[in-house]
């Protein structure tokens, strides 16, 4: 994750030196408190105003901030989606079945049940992405969006939110 987020960094932010985007990183990848909800919302204040850093240069101290998502121009991101994205956390081994990066940085988690499958349900999709959350914490304070799908409905979550349902997709 980090090669990508620092190769990302650096070309959507041209002008910041080395060793600020490495702060930006670390200020980044700083979880402050064990709440996966509060640092989810942290994460979100520093997708969308950025990531505040300070540097010296031969005149002065500059304070600036590091963009994670280069918004008005958005084939300077980093796009990757993997299946089957295999992560291991306390020795257990999970397997989203979609994971969505944009710089690095695994902005969507996408749990997709077989529609073949008895058991495959909107509610056991859901489930799943709730084992996930507990099994690979570390996944989910980058999440900006959750989808799952039973193969014929589909529906999504924001994981800002702390109540209400899935809503349908369009």
């Amino acid at each position: 994750m980090f090669h990508r987020l620092r190769s990302s960094l650096e070309k959507i932010n041209p002008k910041i030196p080395a060793d600020a985007i490495e702060e930006a990183i670390r200020k980044l990848t700083h979880s402050e408190t064990p709440s996966l909800f509060e640092n989810n919302r942290r994460f979100h204040k520093l997708l969308t105003d950025g990531v505040d850093v300070e540097y010296q240069t031969s005149e002065r101290i500059v304070y600036d901030q590091v963009k994670l998502i280069d918004f008005t121009n958005y084939t300077n991101n980093d796009w990757l989606v993997v299946n089957q994205f295999t992560l291991i956390e306390d020795k257990k081994e999970r397997r989203p079945d979609v994971v969505v990066f944009i710089n690095g940085l695994p902005l969507a988690v996408i749990e997709l049940k077989n529609p073949t499958a008895e058991n495959a349900t909107i509610k056991s999709a859901f489930n799943q992405l709730q084992t996930y959350k507990n099994g690979i914490p570390s996944l989910f304070p980058y999440n900006k969006i959750l989808v799952v799908s039973d193969g014929t409905e589909a529906k999504s979550r924001n994981p800002n939110r702390r109540l209400g349902t899935l809503h349908a997709l369009a």
